[in-house]
């Protein structure tokens, strides 16, 4: 199998449901209801004199102050992260966004470490290099966005960070949560009471180690994301409580992406200290979760990835229409800052 483009936007997407495509640009939010052909705008988040930096690609990458995380509430407010601020619009239609939290431990969740549930719970989890392990909260809002509370917290020594905060599509109101790094806070997590108590799947090596889940009716994918061994894709059995080893990929997987069809895919990102180096960030496919193979390589630009990003692939949260795989690209030669429009071909 490979990836056939189809079309090629420039910005980085976010969200996807249907034919609805939220994106965006810098600090601009976009919408495009047929799939990038025609985009609307839906508000700009301000910085005065300091936006002046997004002129320049490289300086952007390098400062890191655009828009990193959406979400669509489930009244329809658009949540963003940029800056270290949580940002709304206030509900639907409305163009202005204004600050309503300040992240405080690092500069923005993990993409999958903002989520927004069916029951109007929106979840964002502390993300940091955190070396002295202290306490990590996951925060929630029960107002869309305007608020946010400590809704748990893990307590000094014990993770050092969340990597990702996901509803489970087919049980509504059970979240997922991956912790990393090392050893015991490499550990997945299940909650079905909005993170008062967890289920452990498992826990204490790199095999743990994960980002992002794709979520099917039987079961639910992860990559590892361990840049210090080779990593696989495995599939957890939601009956057996089990897992399967699958493939093996080579670098850290950071993110997932599933569409109607039932297509699976999940992305390597090429980091500064892989054990294992690897100057393309793959994408690796499967039709169904069976079978699967490397349909796409796109090379590492020629900017540091310690200072300019790391080459990475990010797929929008939610279910893609048809057979469509949806991606973005960040230090990724000739696609920066580019959405990508691909299909599945058999060879």
């Amino acid at each position: 199998m490979r990836l056939s483009i189809l079309r090629i936007c420039p910005g980085l997407p976010h969200v996807v449901n249907g034919s609805r495509l939220l994106a965006s640009r810098g600090r601009r939010l976009l919408e495009s209801n047929d799939l990038g052909k025609v985009w609307r705008p839906l508000g700009t988040i301000h910085g005065g004199l300091a936006d002046l930096h997004l002129l320049f690609r490289p300086a952007a990458r390098l400062l890191r102050r655009s828009i990193s995380n959406v979400v669509e509430t489930a009244d329809g407010t658009v949540l963003a992260i940029a800056n270290r601020q949580v940002f709304s619009n206030g509900g639907p239609g409305s163009p202005t966004f204004e600050a309503t939290f300040r992240i405080t431990a690092g500069s923005r969740p993990m993409h999958r470490g903002f989520c927004a549930t069916r029951a109007g719970h929106v979840y964002l989890a502390e993300y940091s290099s955190n070396p002295e392990r202290q306490t990590v909260k996951i925060f929630c809002s029960t107002d869309n966005g305007k608020t946010f509370q400590v809704a748990t917290e893990f307590p000094p020594g014990s993770i050092r960070h969340v990597h990702a905060v996901q509803e489970d599509p087919f049980n509504p109101g059970t979240v997922w949560v991956a912790c990393g790094d090392y050893d015991d806070e490499a550990k997945i997590l299940v909650s079905s009471n909005r993170l008062q108590d967890f289920e452990e799947i498992g826990i204490g090596d790199q095999t743990w180690r994960v980002t992002a889940f794709v979520f099917t009716p039987e079961y639910v994918y992860w990559g590892m994301d361990s840049p210090d061994e080779p990593s696989w894709i495995y599939r957890f059995n939601r009956k057996s409580r089990t897992r399967t080893r699958l493939v093996e990929v080579g670098g850290p997987v950071y993110y997932g992406y599933s569409n109607a069809a039932g297509d699976i895919a999940f992305a390597t990102t090429v980091e500064h200290h892989m054990s294992i180096p690897d100057p393309f960030a793959r994408i690796w496919a499967s039709r169904g979760g069976g079978d699967w193979e490397n349909v796409q390589d796109c090379e590492k630009d020629a900017w540091p990835a310690q200072l300019f990003q790391y080459g990475t692939i990010y797929f929008p949260d939610g279910l893609g229409p048809d057979d469509l795989i949806i991606f973005g690209c960040v230090g990724i030669k000739k696609l920066d800052n580019c959405i990508v429009f691909a299909r599945m071909l058999d060879d």
